[in-house]
């Protein structure tokens, strides 16, 4: 996900300067965003909320995102092997790169994948289900181009 304007990017920058806003979902969002984006401009946007005590705040988006740029693997879309169905690339695909869920992968699953007519696009529903009082959702919006799935957006949607 590649912001298409200064613009946009210094909105990005504001959204993540307000983490320390309780109520602030846009905080959260903007940290999810520049994860998917991984770039190295996308790293020093989430470190100008720094510093993040990571002792106190481990589970804080935007050090799960910094982690991820950081450390992230080479390879983050899922490439079409010809025996993957689309939902299966895309489920390997979002759960491959679910930042946002580090140290939860064992509570995290796919629930929904919805595909537009023209099955270029999908929209996932993700859960990371702990119990019935601590859950939380995500939609990631994926989009496929030369037949690889590629995560062009991700979004905080619920929690319980």
């Amino acid at each position: 996900m590649q912001p298409s304007s200064q613009e946009e990017w210094d909105f990005l920058q504001i959204s993540i300067k307000g983490y320390r806003d309780e109520d602030d979902g846009a905080s959260i969002n903007a940290a999810l965003a520049l994860g998917t984006n991984g770039s190295e401009k996308a790293l020093r946007l989430l470190q100008t909320a720094q510093p993040l005590d990571e002792d106190q705040i481990p589970d804080n988006e935007i050090a799960k995102a910094v982690r991820w740029i950081q450390h992230r693997p080479p390879n983050k879309g899922a490439t079409s092997t010809g025996t993957q169905s689309d939902s299966e690339q895309i489920r390997r695909t979002v759960l491959e790169n679910a930042f946002y869920a580090e140290g939860e992968r064992k509570h995290l699953s796919v629930e929904k994948i919805v595909f537009t007519k023209e099955k270029s696009r999908a929209l996932v529903s993700v859960e990371i289900y702990r119990g019935p009082k601590d859950a939380r959702g995500y939609d990631v919006v994926l989009q496929k181009s030369t037949g690889t799935w590629e995560i062009v957006g991700v979004w905080f949607s619920w929690i319980a």
